[in-house]
């Protein structure tokens, strides 16, 4: 076979944890079993299944809402292991593992996750299944998430999200929708809850591409131009064993973002609106900014731009009801979403209001940068001040989801640079005495550290890349800080692969 046309490796089977020569405790691997044999894929017994099940909807699925509980322990009770894809139910515990109390379970994760991840890379390229291949990527994508392995992460994202949108579910709500290459899976033949996993799986690709995009300017792997699909349901229609009502409000997706926003607001009035729905509409204002503040080329309108984008933040913040921010008026349950969204939301305001100071646009620029700059010190300390509000509720760190992780950690950047290196000095003349430092953003700081050193023990490797980042940053010397400050929204996620340096096993330690 030509060099040029030989078969590339799947990025699916990268880190596998799976050997692809001898055995692998004893199963049969892709080197030494036949094509027609059934290898033990590790399937723990049935009642253990049942067990993590009830773990990852109890601890992970307000993370990842994409599949109905009801349909799947129903078919594990009456069919067994078999009633569900082997792949769905390795995807499953090898999330649920992380969260079980039991330390022998909690050490099989990593077998159940290369069996898994092995068994993705096989199934992506079949018709058999697609619906719940595509759920499996996700849980998998959400794993290496929280590993902290954004190669494999990116990767399969993109690879699966390819599989998704060739099948035609990003458009499963168009009229006339159809998939055009038929054997890697079809839209058609589906039920109501299959449909609605569908619409719910296209939304978690969407909210993983935005949200992994973001920190360091990445093109986005989900073009939301092409996509033709309803908003989710609420979750209490979605978990019910009824098919809920063809009359009650649907919220369709635009692309324009004001008829978007104009949708989402009307569907709030009729008292139809979720959590949920906000969330994908900050992801959607997310990725806009993104792609304003990452352009290489800067034009002149740029900062036009941006504050046409400050405008829908604002609009988007008013349609909010008050239970979206409040916590005092949510129910429990909801405290998760409610912190996601704070989190996205903060993340578009700060990287709208931090811009670059560009010393040689003079005068005109740095009035601009002054005057956005109090904004995002704002924001950063109205997040903290959620986290107590969530705290205060004796609301557990289940709200710590791995989609926040980074969002928080752009609001800890802002308070750093604010607390060491209090507002713009535009000349070395201009740099303020040596004084106290401000009591009340270090107060703030603090929070932030307490909440990511617990943030290991429900976000592994994630949450400790993050503790690392957080002392790197706390460390820097005043010079460093305000260069990095002057660099504007850009930087701010930009420098992780510095963050090794304080990796030294020692407690976040905000100077006084």
């Amino acid at each position: 076979m030509a060099a040029g046309f030989a078969e590339a490796p799947s990025c699916l089977g990268m880190e596998s944890g799976v050997q692809m020569m001898g055995t692998v405790q004893g199963l049969p691997t892709p080197e030494n079993s036949s094509p027609n044999s059934q290898p033990d894929l590790g399937i723990p017994a049935l009642d253990a299944v049942l067990d993590l099940v009830d773990v990852f909807y109890e601890k992970f699925y307000s993370s990842m809402p994409v599949m109905h509980k009801g349909k799947l322990v129903s078919r594990l009770q009456t069919q067994g292991v078999d009633g569900i894809p082997q792949l769905l139910l390795l995807s499953i515990i090898t999330v649920a593992s992380s969260g079980h109390p039991n330390l022998q379970i909690r050490a099989n994760q990593s077998h159940w996750r290369g069996l898994a991840r092995e068994a993705l890379k096989k199934s992506i390229l079949t018709e058999e299944h697609p619906l719940q291949t595509l759920q499996a990527a996700l849980l998998l994508i959400f794993d290496s998430l929280a590993q902290g392995d954004y190669a494999i992460t990116w990767m399969m994202l993109g690879e699966t999200w390819r599989k998704a949108a060739v099948i035609g579910y990003h458009q499963v709500d168009a009229r006339d929708n159809e998939t055009v290459v038929q054997y890697l899976g079809s839209v058609s033949g589906l039920d109501w809850i299959e449909l609605e996993e569908c619409r719910r799986v296209v939304w978690m690709f969407f909210i993983f591409d935005r949200g992994l995009c973001y920190p360091i300017g990445m093109v986005h792997a989900v073009d939301e131009r092409r996509l033709i699909i309803n908003f989710p349901m609420s979750e209490d229609e979605f978990q019910s064993a009824q098919e809920p009502n063809v009359e009650r409000p649907i919220l369709k997706y635009a692309n324009d973002i004001d008829r978007l926003i104009k949708r989402v607001q009307e569907h709030g009035r009729k008292k139809a609106s979720t959590l949920l729905h906000y969330i994908i509409l900050a992801y959607v204002l997310l990725g806009r900014v993104t792609e304003e503040v990452f352009m290489q080329d800067a034009e002149d309108d740029k900062c036009a731009a941006l504050d046409a984008l400050i405008e829908k933040l604002v609009h988007i913040r008013l349609i909010l009801p008050c239970c979206a921010s409040d916590l005092s008026l949510a129910k429990p349950g909801d405290v998760p979403y409610i912190v996601w969204l704070g989190a996205v939301m903060s993340t578009c305001t700060i990287f709208l209001h931090h811009r670059a100071l560009h010393r040689e646009e003079g005068e005109s620029n740095s009035t601009d940068v002054l005057a956005k700059w109090p904004h995002a010190v704002t924001t950063a300390r109205n997040m903290v001040q959620l986290l107590r509000d969530a705290y205060r509720s004796g609301a557990s760190s289940t709200f710590l989801l791995s989609h926040t992780t980074a969002s928080l950690f752009v609001s800890t950047r802002v308070l750093i640079m604010e607390y060491i290196c209090p507002g713009y000095a535009l000349t070395d003349e201009q740099l303020p005495a040596p004084g106290k430092l401000d009591k009340a953003i270090r107060s703030d700081l603090q929070v932030l550290a307490s909440v990511s050193m617990q943030a290991p023990s429900g976000l592994g490797a994630l949450g400790q890349k993050f503790i690392i980042g957080f002392k790197f940053h706390v460390r820097m010397s005043e010079q460093d800080i305000r260069a990095s400050k002057e660099y504007g929204a850009k930087g701010l996620l930009k420098r992780c692969g510095d963050w090794a340096l304080a990796d030294d096993g020692e407690d976040i330690l905000v100077p006084e």
